[in-house]
């Protein structure tokens, strides 16, 4: 289960925290659009919560979290197709699939350990899971930090199509998504 939270958070630091500055800067959003994006986003979150829980109720937490994993994935590649001639549909299909996938990911990871622990280390469990998972997603930022600088400071391009850090980096936490899917397929939903 601490593989599972870990996995998570390294995707998600690994790119969302780079997310801000390149829709100001790069893809120049407005703040105000900024903002009604998020807000998107927190809409589909909370309409999709109570679908999450009842998928979770009849299929159990280790099928809603690899489908939100799913769902996540498919985010990060919206990202990838963020230009500043398509930015506004990708950030946008990327923050509704993002907030989507939370509808599910937050009560699931909670749930797993209550799932997979015995009651009298479940609080321990979730404390390491937290610990580590937090530990690792400061350091996932940290560590592509030098990256973001590198691909900025190149001005890179492929097939003579200019490639954003945030870009390299989406396709980062599209990998990592993928490898926690690929966990939660053959370790948590096998095992149960």
């Amino acid at each position: 289960i601490t593989l599972v939270f870990i996995l998570y958070n390294a995707a998600n630091y690994s790119s969302i925290s780079f997310h801000g500055t390149y829709q100001i800067n790069e893809l120049g959003f407005s703040l105000k659009l900024i903002s009604f994006i998020a807000i998107t986003g927190s809409v589909s979150r909370i309409l999709f919560s109570r679908f999450w829980g009842k998928y979770a109720d009849k299929r159990s937490f280790s099928n809603m979290i690899e489908k939100c994993f799913i769902v996540l994935g498919i985010g990060y590649l919206c990202y990838v197709f963020a230009t500043p001639k398509t930015g506004i549909y990708a950030v946008i299909g990327y923050t509704l699939l993002h907030g989507i996938a939370m509808g599910g990911i937050n009560s699931a990871l909670t749930n797993l350990v209550f799932d997979y622990v015995t009651p009298d280390k479940r609080s321990d469990s979730l404390a390491i899971c937290q610990a580590a998972s937090g530990v690792v997603g400061f350091v996932s930022t940290l560590l592509v930090s030098p990256l973001v600088s590198y691909i900025q400071n190149s001005s890179n391009t492929f097939l003579g199509i200019p490639i954003y850090a945030q870009q390299v980096l989406s396709i980062l936490s599209c990998i990592l998504t993928v490898v926690a899917i690929i966990y939660v397929r053959t370790v948590l939903i096998k095992k149960r």
